[in-house]
C-alpha cells in the first residue's frame, strides 16, 4: 500500500472551526430533543439530559478521530470500504 502525503498537525487557533464544528453538529440532534421538553413532568428531564449527552459525545468523538488519524491515515480508504460493506 501507498504512503499517504496525510501531515498530522495538532489543533490550534488558527483550527478553531475543528473544534467548534462538531460542537454544532453536536448541538443539531440534540435540538430534537427540545420538542419533548414542551411535556410536563418526567419527559422534559429525560429530553434535557439525551440533549446534554448527545451534545457532550461529539468532542470526545472528535478526540479520538484528531488521535486515529495518525494511525490509519496509510489506509483509511480501505478501512471506510469494509466498513460500508458491513453495514450493507
Amino acid at each position: 500500500m501507498g504512503q499517504s502525503t496525510y501531515q498530522y498537525s495538532p489543533p490550534t487557533s488558527e483550527k478553531f472551526m475543528d473544534i467548534i464544528l462538531p460542537v454544532f453538529i453536536g448541538v443539531g440532534p440534540s435540538m430534537d430533543c427540545s420538542a419533548v421538553c414542551k411535556l410536563p413532568g418526567t419527559a422534559a428531564i429525560i429530553a434535557l439530559c439525551s440533549g446534554v449527552f448527545q451534545t457532550g459525545m461529539t468532542l470526545p468523538g472528535w478526540a479520538a478521530g484528531t488521535w486515529l488519524i495518525i494511525f490509519i491515515a496509510g489506509f483509511d480508504q480501505w478501512l471506510a470500504f469494509l466498513l460500508l460493506v458491513f453495514i450493507s
